[in-house]
């Protein structure tokens, strides 16, 4: 299937009369045209830092096939960073509004993490569909500190006393201190431990547990993790412990929510240039590794995350939970 700039995917590409079998798709030599159109959909992103953030490669993809965006962040400093991306990255595109204040306790995201979590703080919204890209949502910006899980009640709650329902939800969060990212493993501080695998795994159950309530039938949970969850990165260390809780948690998201018809995957990207992966003792040599040893050889890209996470997230995944989805150029089947 190939995903085109519109947002439309054809199921079969050779092209005749449309029919008319009255199931709403139009008809293609007995195919089907599917669309992901998202307009009035509603997409909380957590984990955005900056351009290079997985998180905000997935918020553009979401937003550019109509999604309404929640975007949160940390704290006042970091909010007034992702307020800047917003101004030249979405609302050049859509017009939007207002600015924004708060914070999103989650440190650097997408799945390889060091920094620091604080927040507090309070709510702002900018948003419209009017001018730019056509089908563009609306974007609103909401402090959500996932080391506080009061904060995240207060960041669902916003949403709830906004009428918003969440359809989507990307939880994009890692964080561990930068010295148990490197040396020995056994050396690791139980403070260090309890830290990364509190932001890094366990924030995923209270944002599951407050969107929930909020979320409809065949809405989506996407989060991030890396292959390191179930082998050795050297100088991954921890953060691949965390990685491996993550991933049993999506497992038993999935099992406890699929009964109200809400799917939980990850998705489980090669290595990628963001804030986060430069604190990674032997990052370099672990992303040249892998485009060497895939069967693609090369590494894969920011946009081809987002594409795999729109999959995930619309109807087109309908039947996918629990899943742990490899985007990494075929690097996980390769023996040597």
């Amino acid at each position: 299937m190939t995903l085109r700039a519109t947002g439309w995917i054809l199921a079969y590409a050779r092209m005749t009369e449309v029919g008319a079998a009255g199931d709403g798709f139009t008809r293609y030599n007995g195919g089907a045209m599917y669309s992901i159109e998202l307009g009035g959909k509603n997409a909380v992103v957590l984990g955005v830092a900056n351009h290079r953030s997985i998180a905000w490669h997935i918020a553009q993809a979401l937003h550019s096939a109509g999604a309404n965006l929640y975007l949160t962040y940390q704290n006042e400093r970091l909010g007034e960073g992702i307020r800047k991306l917003v101004d030249s990255r979405l609302r050049g595109n859509d017009g939007g509004g207002a600015g924004s204040d708060g914070g999103e306790g989650t440190g650097p995201a997408d799945g390889e993490g060091t920094g620091s979590s604080d927040g507090g703080g309070a709510q702002s919204s900018e948003g419209g569909n009017d001018g730019g890209a056509a089908g563009a949502g609306s974007v609103t910006l909401i402090e959500c500190d996932v080391s506080a899980d009061e904060n995240v009640e207060g960041a669902f709650s916003q949403i709830a006393a906004a009428g918003a329902s969440v359809d989507f939800l990307v939880h994009s969060i890692a964080f561990a201190n930068r010295d148990d990212l490197g040396g020995d493993f056994s050396k690791t501080g139980r403070d260090g431990f309890r830290i990364a695998l509190e932001v890094s795994a366990y924030s995923l159950i209270p944002v599951a547990r407050y969107a929930a309530p909020l979320m409809p039938e065949g809405s989506s949970i996407v989060t991030l993790t890396f292959s390191a969850s179930d082998r050795v990165f050297p100088g991954y260390n921890i953060m691949g412990t965390a990685k491996a809780a993550l991933e049993n948690e999506v497992r038993q998201l999935a099992y406890e929510l699929g009964p109200r018809g809400i799917r939980v995957n990850a998705l489980s990207p090669g290595p990628l240039d963001t804030l986060s992966s430069r604190a990674i003792h032997g990052y370099v040599d672990m992303k040249r590794i892998q485009a060497e040893r895939s069967p693609l050889q090369r590494n894969i890209t920011h946009d081809e995350v987002a594409k795999a996470a729109l999959f995930l997230l619309s109807d087109l995944s309908s039947g996918i939970t629990g899943h742990v989805l490899p985007i990494d150029g075929g690097y996980q089947i390769a023996g040597v």
